[in-house]
């Protein structure tokens, strides 16, 4: 890590619902173009779900390889003048402690001391210490929730995977999830939830939405239309005209704070 990025500490906009700094149209009104302001990293192939929608699931592992020197890491993040953000992503970040300590956390206190902003994408299913012990670092935490119902959230959420857990496991990890969510957004942390758009999470979306702004008391509710693709072919589309519908039924009923 350079010595400069440390010289000082960088003061950073707080996150908001409207100050997005991931958002690329922001280049333009800084630079007049697009530019390389965000690299997405993949820290870890491990994880402890596989959804059935899951977009990187295929990659998955039972082990990581090994992982590129910190050194070059940074000489080469150094070398991009205009580094806004940075996104850290697996698999599941905080599942592995070796990850953790050798990959995850040097990242983020080189984002730190550099001034750059931090998105982790991460289930929040593990215990909350883990979380806690890197929550400073982190600008958003990303999660999905996607769960109309608890029996969604158990056969959808692990839909994919071979091995299943025990459903009493699976109903203490959903437990674990709003637990952590609602604590660490009550302690500060910007937590942003996206929900796909699909015949699974239209009929609950009202459900869902209140549950995530008054139970998880998360700050930002994502919405993304789910797309047709061979990794969720066991969930079903939405037509056109149904995503409007949904998307305007939302807009009449959410809250208006999030």
């Amino acid at each position: 890590m350079t010595s400069s990025n440390s010289a000082l500490p960088h003061f950073k906009k707080p996150i908001s619902i409207s100050h997005g700094p991931w958002e690329a149209y922001n280049d333009f009104s800084e630079h007049n173009q697009l530019t390389l302001s965000n690299i997405e990293f993949t820290t870890t192939n491990l994880f402890n779900m596989r959804c059935s929608h899951c977009a990187v699931g295929y990659t998955l592992q039972t082990s990581d390889p090994t992982p590129l020197p910190m050194d070059l890491i940074y000489r080469r993040l150094d070398e991009v003048p205009n580094l806004k953000t940075i996104s850290i992503t697996g698999g599941e970040p905080m599942f592995s402690k070796k990850s953790i300590k050798n990959v995850v956390k040097p990242l983020l206190k080189y984002a730190f001391d550099r001034g750059i902003y931090v998105q982790m994408n991460s289930n929040l299913i593990l215990s909350l210490d883990r979380y806690l012990e890197i929550a400073e670092y982190i600008d958003v935490m990303h999660i999905s929730h996607n769960w109309g119902t608890i029996d969604t959230f158990t056969e959808v959420g692990f839909g994919a995977m071979q091995k299943q857990p025990p459903l009493k496991a699976k109903l203490k990890l959903y437990d674990q999830m709003l637990l952590n969510t609602r604590t660490l957004s009550e302690q500060g942390m910007f937590i942003s939830a996206e929900t796909m758009l699909n015949k699974s999470t239209q009929p609950h979306l009202n459900k869902i939405h209140n549950e995530i702004v008054y139970d998880m008391k998360c700050q930002r509710h994502e919405i993304h239309p789910m797309y047709p693709a061979d990794f969720a072919s066991q969930l079903e589309v939405l037509s056109l005209r149904e995503i409007k519908e949904t998307i305007h039924y939302l807009l009449d009923h959410r809250h208006p704070g999030t």
